[in-house]
């Protein structure tokens, strides 16, 4: 009898068959992509739902691999999923609080730009016979540009501003004729200021105007509409002089400087109950600075004095601004309407209260000349 063992059954004989490998749950890859999707959707209710399914298939993907773990795989995506979506609903629910401060300190960043921009004003007043800066306004034709920058050709300060003869900017006055923004870019020149201060954190458009050209010389006024955030009151009467109201006075009912003004069709009820503050801070409200150098964050337009709308040149106590004319004409020509269409009887006059018309930079929703 041969010694020789017995094959085993094939059943039994001990042989290495592999198993089929485990497949990855797609429940689990589909909790993980919501959960991450949910973290980046804040600020509405998308994150809480992407977050709730996000748990819901994770949670489900784990004890599914828990009950066959020999056939599903992909328990860490799982655990992603139910990490991201937890993380998804708590900052949804954050967000507006977050959202809320960082606002809050672009506004307090602004207030400080208008309150230094009003105190500029005054130091500068103090040197310059109790006016603030004033360029010509011989043509007063009421209206100006920002569409393109005018080069001084002088690397002084003090020669692109008393280019003499012809007072400020001498030869080249005309270029700036009447443009209530070089007005605030004289404060550049005289060095109370640096051209980042007219920027507001909450006006995504703009970015600080260059002071000198590439050659080193002086530009006469800011680079273009999205160099400048902030609108100051329209600083001439009517025969084309500086207003009585731009002066220091010390009156804290008087004001000078504002967040972005509605400009053209801006100004309309058709954006709803915003849609007559500067957009630059959701609506909300503005920035404003008076005579007295304090700035108050005002959710409404008729702060100036007997309640007038800063931002329609005429005295109205609503907002509601019918026959007014704040428009920005065609892009061909890149030019703002200040107010060529009134008569401006208020600016005319010599006592308060007095109308302020604060001037718009550009058409505001849009940062664009229209």
């Amino acid at each position: 009898m041969s010694n020789t063992p017995l094959p085993l059954p094939s059943d039994q004989s001990g042989s290495d068959v592999p198993a089929p490998p485990a497949r990855i749950s797609r429940f689990a890859i589909t909790a993980m992509i919501l959960g991450i999707l949910g973290m980046l959707s804040p600020g509405g209710c998308g994150g809480v739902v992407l977050g709730f399914a996000g748990i819901i298939l994770g949670s489900s993907a784990r004890a599914r691999i828990t009950r066959h773990p020999r056939e599903l795989a992909g328990g860490g995506y799982a655990n992603i999923g139910l990490v991201t979506g937890m993380l998804a609903i708590l900052i949804s629910f954050l967000w507006p609080v977050l959202n809320g401060s960082v606002e809050m300190n672009r506004r307090a960043h602004c207030a400080t730009n208008i309150r230094c921009i009003v105190m500029s004003l005054t130091v500068y007043s103090q040197f310059n016979v109790s006016s603030f800066p004033c360029v010509p306004n011989t043509a007063h034709t009421r209206r100006y540009s920002l569409d393109t920058a005018i080069d001084s050709g002088t690397t002084n300060p003090d020669d692109a501003m008393s280019n003499t003869p012809g007072g400020i900017f001498g030869g080249k006055a005309a270029a700036v004729d009447g443009n209530p923004a070089a007005c605030l870019w004289l404060l550049n020149l005289t060095r109370l200021a640096q051209p980042k201060l007219f920027v507001c954190k909450s006006d995504f458009f703009a970015s600080p105007s260059p002071l000198k050209t590439s050659t080193g010389t002086f530009y006469l006024n800011f680079q273009n509409c999205r160099s400048l955030s902030y609108s100051i009151a329209y600083p001439w009467d009517a025969s084309g002089r500086a207003s009585p109201y731009w002066t220091p006075k010390n009156e804290a009912t008087l004001p000078l400087v504002s967040d972005m003004a509605l400009a053209g069709s801006d100004n309309t009820a058709g954006r709803g109950p915003k849609s007559y503050n500067s957009p630059l801070h959701g609506g909300e409200g503005q920035n404003v600075g008076f005579n007295d150098m304090h700035v108050d964050f005002v959710n409404k337009v008729d702060v100036g004095q007997s309640h007038d709308n800063i931002f329609a040149n005429a005295i109205d106590g609503s907002p509601t601004v019918a026959g007014v004319t704040i428009s920005v004409t065609p892009a061909a020509t890149a030019v703002s309407d200040v107010s060529a269409s009134n008569a401006d009887p208020s600016h005319t006059g010599t006592t308060a209260p007095f109308n302020i018309f604060m001037v718009p930079v550009r058409g505001t929703w849009s940062a664009n000349w229209r």
